[in-house]
Formats: structure tokens, sequence, C-alpha cells
């Protein structure tokens, strides 16, 4: 395990976080996520993407959550067993995913987006996923976020950030829905900016609090 860490350069990454100071080590970590946020923004913006498509995304995101929450509960140091921890998130978590796929693929229908636009979907989703990488790299392996953070912590921290997106969409399936009541035709554009722009609110909020929290409160 350590030589493929060393070889896909994580190692290094993380002793780069280890000494970057607690704000530049944030600052790095939520330009990323400011970046690979307004992906998806951009791709409706010029046509690539539809509200469907970035609710595919998203629940793209979500799956990657799911996966890197795991092995943070599954790592992280505190008197409960950290295996048990991890194996009940994975289980819970995964319900609620299943669902949000579920009414991805309504909102994907109702939109007619259909999977044309499935390499959107990829790049976006690698840009999410490169950001959460970095980020368990830098912060939680490189900072030793996971040596002041118990397991019954870390299998909380996704919730907050998967209850506000699942506002944010159901405002926007509703948005959706009047649109379609109205004249037949549904502008798409400002559901997408409110789903993308609270969702990048929240993001940001809840990454510098985890952050903060786990430095002792320190900024």
């Amino acid at each position: 395990m350590n030589v493929v860490w060393r070889i896909l350069g994580f190692q290094l990454l993380a002793q780069v976080g280890a000494r970057l100071p607690a704000r530049y080590a944030r600052l790095v970590t939520v330009a990323l996520l400011v970046v690979s946020n307004l992906v998806p923004l951009v791709g409706a913006a010029m046509g690539w993407m539809s509200l469907g498509d970035v609710f595919a995304v998203y629940w793209l995101e979500n799956v990657i959550v799911w996966i890197f929450s795991t092995i943070r509960i599954a790592t992280a140091k505190g008197p409960t067993s950290p295996l048990a921890s991890a194996a009940f998130f994975c289980f819970h978590y995964g319900i609620f995913t299943v669902v949000h796929g579920v009414f991805t693929i309504v909102m994907i229908a109702m939109t007619g987006s259909g999977f044309v636009h499935y390499r959107s979907w990829l790049i976006a989703g690698a840009a999410l996923f490169v950001s959460h990488l970095l980020s368990l790299v830098i912060h939680w392996f490189g900072r030793g976020e996971r040596l002041v953070t118990t397991p019954r912590q870390a299998m909380f921290w996704p919730y907050p950030r998967m209850l506000v997106l699942h506002v944010a969409i159901i405002g926007s399936f509703f948005l959706l829905l009047r649109g379609l009541a109205e004249d037949g035709t549904a502008d798409e554009v400002l559901p997408v900016f409110l789903l993308v722009g609270l969702k990048l609110t929240i993001d940001i909020v809840l990454h510098v609090r985890e952050r903060v929290r786990a430095a002792g409160g320190t900024v």
C-alpha cells in the first residue's frame, strides 16, 4: 500500500500538505472545490449539460463522498471500532445514495436529456473526484485530521451536505415543474444556477468548518 501511495505521488502531496500553514492548505482545497463545482455550471451555460445532467453529476459526487467518507471512518482514531462504524455508514449512506439515484433518473427523464451528455458527466465527475481526493490526502492524511477525529465524528460529517443538496435538488425540481406547467417548456438556467450556487456555498462552509474543527478551532 505504501509503495502504491508513493508511486501515485500521494505521499509527497501529504507531506506538502503537512508543511503548509493551515490557512494555505484550506485555501488550496477550497480553490479546488470551487473550480470543480463550476464545471457543471459552465457546462450548463454552454449548452453541454441540462439540469438532468447536473443532477447526474451530483449523484456521482454523492458516490464519491460515500467512498471517501468510508475511508475516513475506517482510518479514524478513536475509542470505537472504526471498521464497524464504516460498515454501518456504508450501508446507511448507501440507502440515501440509491434513493438519490432513483430521483436522478426521474429528473433525467423529465428533462429529456437521456445519456446524450454522458461524457460531460464523466468530465465533471472526474473534477469532483480529484477535488475530494486531494482534500483527503492533504487534510485527512497529510495534516493528520484522522488522528484527532473519532469514527463517530467522521461518520456524521457528510450528512449536512447531503441534506442541503437534497433541499436544493427539490427546489430546482419545483422550479422545473413550474416552468413546465406554465408554458410546457422549462427554463433550466435558473434551476441550475440555484442548485450549483447553493451547493457550492454550503460545500465551502462545511469544508472550512471541518478543517477548523479538526484544528481545534484554530483559524
